[in-house]
């Protein structure tokens, strides 16, 4: 299961297979963020840095990559509905008794995939991942909610959480609260900071307004 957002779905796959061991596959640096979720068994890192060249670099990607595909899987599940060649190759390479996928217009190399789950590509991505886990249940899954992406907060998190936002509301009475995030890993999802400028003024142009701009530390030049 290649997607961070896919939590969610866990969750649902989870109680379906109470039974089975899961587990996720995502890049290097979110695996930390979901490893403590208790509907995952083990959670294999995907490398990124491909741009380094190193022979212990390599070495290491060479075995984060084998400690995936040097299984045997009764099910893989490719939750994003992209074509991103590293997770279509890692599902290629598995040895599974069945891989699900989205039905992709003009997806190139698909075809190592058994099953491909029709969806409209302009859906909300919970309601793909929604008709991906039915696919995979063998019966309908109800309501978007049940996809929400969930982090198993504990109560101290869930608390400052809830501060934040109250302490921001406080600061302007009467606002909508907004939590932006302008950042993006790859081009095609790069929104310009314009874009993200211009849409706060217009939210702004009619009601007081507060925005959390929420990210990484990469992100931070672009919310400056």
């Amino acid at each position: 299961i290649i997607s961070k957002l896919f939590t969610g779905g866990l969750r649902v796959l989870r109680g379906h297979f109470p039974g089975l061991r899961i587990a996720f596959a995502c890049r290097q640096e979110y695996a930390d963020l979901v490893r403590p979720l208790p509907w995952i068994d083990r959670v294999f890192q995907i490398p990124t840095d491909w741009q380094r060249t190193g022979l212990m670099t390599r070495l290491r990607r060479w075995r984060m990559r084998n400690a995936i595909t040097g299984r045997s899987y009764n099910t893989v599940i490719h939750a994003g509905y992209t074509t991103d060649p590293v997770g279509h190759e890692l599902c290629r390479d598995v040895k599974a008794g069945h891989k699900y996928w989205y039905a992709v217009p003009n997806s190139p190399d698909a075809g190592f995939y058994d099953n491909l789950v029709s969806v409209d590509a302009a859906a909300h991505e919970l309601d793909k991942y929604r008709a991906l886990v039915g696919a995979v249940c063998g019966e309908t899954v109800p309501g978007r909610e049940s996809m929400y992406p969930d982090l198993c907060l504990d109560k101290t998190e869930r608390g400052k959480a809830v501060a934040t936002a109250g302490e921001a509301r406080r600061w302007k009475q009467g606002a909508l609260l907004l939590a932006l995030c302008a950042g993006a890993r790859f081009r095609r999802k790069d929104w310009s900071g314009e874009h993200f400028v211009e849409l706060l003024r217009r939210l702004a142009s009619d009601r007081p307004l507060c925005a959390l701009l929420v990210g990484g530390l990469e992100d931070r030049n672009k919310h400056a």
